[in-house]
């Protein structure tokens, strides 16, 4: 039982004697002092109200007939260690003085007592009873107010240290989450293996400059080495305290790691739209070209017999052909998709299955060839299905694999698995979790510096070998499936490339494809639209040798007026035209005959929301570059519209 700090505004006193009027007289006595005074005619009942109450202070007797004032300090000093006892009696002696004092008497008085000495000795034992009740109150409020501030420091969102040289002092929860070490292990640590080795330098000088007084910048950012030896980012915030007398580093960071990837993904994203841009309208001037090109060795090959000309052609074809393909990855590494309805369900592990066998002559019989050994290690977990085009993925995969070969041109181990994930799948896009499929080689490993540009167009470190688009169309591929590629790599130790692919059960089978044999749907007039005279004049001999009637217009003005003034059964238009758009185009002839066919002529690829076709009074779609059996193909089924 404590004294209650109230309470020493009016200090409660318990007096316990035999004699009635010692009691009397002490209550008169205190009362007129203004203390608050009960009495007790001897130690049973005192130890009644001791039980009952808290007092600042006791006045008792030594010797009374039912307990002794000895035994009323035992129980005093057992109930109530902080309330004081002052001890009164007529019997003098100094052992039962000593024994009093032995006891923790705060003094000790002899009948008769003067009263002035009295009130002297009480107002000293309430003081110091009351000054120690507020002192109590003082260390209680002091020791909560710590402990909240502990629990806020250890469990704060952000991690907080105190480092002096390059020990640390203290750590808190968040910091051990950070970087993965126990409280333990942090005070025994080196602080700079804490610090990514590119960096150490420029946290080391931010430190002394600090400690010296320099103004700095309140906040800045850099890498660290977790305990699993992964790189993350941070945000790092310093002061100068003072620690247990020397001066140290009170500092907290915040892991912005994600934030980070997030970053680099938007500038890489940004970077592939203006280089797509940049690509897309070489692409087009190109397949204008490739157009020409293979449209015109189609027609000669249709015309001619000579042996050694048509083989002369074929390559000529195959070669364009080829060029076309080239084309068709600088157009796909930045485009987005506008719906997914032509996704198919994808078996990642039948896929992965696939791409092993397709890669096995170069990491295997090559490879042993030359008496190089790559060693597959396959872990395969069970994993739901994916949606996306399986062709496109395949050559994702196909891509990581030889890159991984090309790292490991003395052999080495090539590992390839799969999993499970649920790792940031709060979109709803991602509800059921992703596919991981990873690839990982012992390599050469790559620097940062290397690893923030290999998702860049052109960027390669094969030298001429190599066109740089490799990654760059993966990851354009993956990103247009909704999931993402991520790289795990130290230079001279290997790399890891992580593909990942929201899981989709709801998707639809595989259509199969059918081959019609084209039918004969007679003559019709057809008007072509395009300002390049290559193209048109391509268009005109194809169409022409197919029985049709063409008329042709350079450029959209004079093919609208054309259309005004004459008849025709179905309209062929470029898309991209200076004066007037392929899409204008369609809107005119629409506008004059709904029933009119409108193929639009591209060379910007084929991916076109079908809305837009749609409103614009487009029917059909023919990308460039085309071939002589595509545009004939093409007629017949207009005509049938």
């Amino acid at each position: 039982m404590s004294v209650e700090p109230e309470v020493c505004d009016r200090p409660k006193i318990l007096v316990i004697d035999n004699e009635s009027r010692i009691c009397d007289s002490l209550k008169v006595l205190l009362e007129g002092q203004g203390y608050t005074v009960s009495t007790a005619s001897g130690g049973k009942e005192g130890m009644e109200s001791l039980s009952g109450g808290s007092f600042a202070l006791v006045i008792t007797d030594v010797v009374m007939p039912d307990t002794d004032g000895l035994a009323i300090m035992d129980y005093v000093k057992d109930k109530s260690p902080h309330t004081l006892v002052i001890v009164i009696t007529e019997h003098v002696s100094v052992q039962s003085a000593v024994d009093s004092l032995r006891k923790g008497a705060f003094d000790y008085l002899t009948k008769p007592f003067d009263s002035e000495e009295l009130a002297a000795i009480v107002k000293r034992a309430t003081e110091q009873v009351c000054l120690k009740a507020r002192l109590n109150v003082a260390e209680e409020a002091l020791r909560r107010s710590e402990e909240r501030y502990r629990v806020l420091v250890e469990n704060s969102l952000v991690g907080i240290y105190i480092r002096q040289g390059d020990r640390i002092r203290y750590a808190n929860n968040t910091f051990e989450k950070i970087f993965g070490y126990t409280r333990e292990e942090l005070l025994k640590c080196d602080f700079w293996s804490l610090v990514h080795p590119e960096d150490r330098e420029m946290v080391r000088d931010m430190g002394i400059r600090r400690l010296k007084g320099k103004t700095l910048p309140y906040q800045y950012e850099a890498r660290g080495i977790r305990k699993d030896g992964k790189t993350i980012w941070v945000s790092r915030r310093n002061v100068c305290i003072d620690h247990e007398g020397n001066p140290a580093i009170l500092g907290n960071i915040v892991d912005i790691t994600e934030l980070k990837q997030i970053e680099e993904h938007l500038v890489r994203s940004e970077k592939l739209r203006a280089m797509g841009e940049m690509a897309s309208g070489i692409a087009h001037d190109f397949n204008n070209v490739l157009s020409a090109i293979i449209g015109n060795t189609e027609l000669l090959l249709s015309a001619v017999s000579d042996g050694k000309l048509c083989k002369r052609l074929n390559g000529i074809e195959t070669a364009a052909r080829d060029a076309s393909h080239t084309v068709k990855r600088l157009q796909d590494f930045t485009r987005i998709r506008k719906d997914d309805t032509d996704f198919e369900r994808i078996d990642i592990h039948r896929l992965v299955d696939d791409v092993i066998s397709i890669t096995r002559p170069r990491w295997k019989d090559q490879y042993q060839g030359k008496g190089i050994a790559i060693d597959l290690i396959t872990d395969f977990k069970e994993v739901p299905p994916v949606a996306g085009h399986p062709f496109e993925v395949r050559e994702v995969l196909t891509n990581l694999i030889f890159n991984a070969l090309d790292a490991m041109p003395e052999g080495g181990r090539l590992g390839v698995g799969t999993r499970h994930v649920f790792e940031g799948t709060d979109s709803d896009e991602a509800k059921d979790g992703f596919v991981e499929i990873y690839f990982s080689d012992t390599g050469f490993g790559m620097s940062e510096r290397i690893k923030k540009k290999i998702f860049d167009p052109f960027f390669t470190t094969k030298g001429v070998n190599s066109s740089g688009l490799g990654l760059s169309v993966s990851y354009g591929i993956i990103t247009r499936h909704g999931g993402s590629i991520l790289v795990e790599t130290k230079e001279g130790e290997g790399a890891r490339f992580i593909v990942r692919l929201p899981v989709s059960y709801a998707v639809k089978e595989r259509a199969e494809e059918i081959t019609e044999v084209r039918k004969d749907t007679g003559k019709a007039r057809i008007l072509v639209i395009e300002d390049d005279s290559m193209v048109i004049e391509l268009l005109d001999e194809i169409l022409t040798s197919g029985g049709h009637d063409v008329t042709c217009a350079q450029g959209g003005m004079e093919g609208v007026q054309r259309f005004k003034d004459e008849q025709f059964d179905m309209v062929f238009t470029d898309l991209g035209m200076p004066e007037m758009t392929g899409w204008d185009v369609a809107r005119s002839v629409k506008d004059k005959n709904s029933q009119i066919p409108v193929a639009l002529i591209t060379g910007w690829g084929e991916e076109f929301d079908q809305s837009r076709l749609k409103d614009a009074g487009v029917d059909l779609i023919v990308a460039k570059p085309f071939t002589v059996d595509r545009i004939l193909r093409l007629v017949d089924e207009a005509m049938d519209i």
